[in-house]
């Protein structure tokens, strides 16, 4: 459904192909070849990899899969995907409002937990440690962007979107 479940959806997906025993079509472009291996097991490797591109199609909205349609390996699909949700400006509002926003309120300690640990699992998600100088200051320029907006008043929501 796009960036309201993407990390869900990934993690379904990669847990699915990893039960498989085939993750290494998310991760490889095509299985190389060396001189000791058959062509066949590449022939064999593509077959597969067309039939479990179809697992991530299925499980993309219909109102997404224009941006997908092209795609004809898991790679590329899973990639894409990648790409579009894990920096999305709103995506990134959203779990910084949650994680600003997070009470018990009501609920039992353990589902409060959850929550925490949920809202925790987006971030680093979103903003995974790097030791990339230039990686870590965009992503501390974009926390400081959406805290910013976040913490305006209701009368410039406006603004906000």
């Amino acid at each position: 459904m796009g960036s309201s479940n993407y990390l869900a959806w990934a993690c379904s997906v990669e847990l699915w192909c990893k039960g498989q025993g085939v993750q290494d079509h998310l991760t490889q472009k095509a299985i190389v070849v060396d001189e000791k291996e058959k062509v066949s097991d590449k022939a064999q490797w593509v077959k597969v990899d067309a039939q479990l591109c179809s697992l991530p199609w299925r499980s993309i909205d219909p109102k997404l899969m224009p941006l997908f349609r092209c795609f004809q390996t898991c790679y590329s699909v899973w990639e894409k995907a990648r790409a579009l949700y894990t920096n999305d400006i709103s995506r990134f509002y959203d779990v910084i409002s949650w994680m600003t926003n997070l009470k018990k309120h009501e609920s039992d300690m353990s589902t409060y937990l959850g929550q925490v640990q949920a809202v925790l699992e987006e971030f680093e998600q979103l903003m995974p440690v790097t030791t990339n100088v230039k990686e870590q200051q965009e992503q501390r320029q974009m926390l400081f962007l959406v805290l910013t907006v976040i913490g305006l008043p209701i009368d410039l929501d406006s603004v906000r979107d």
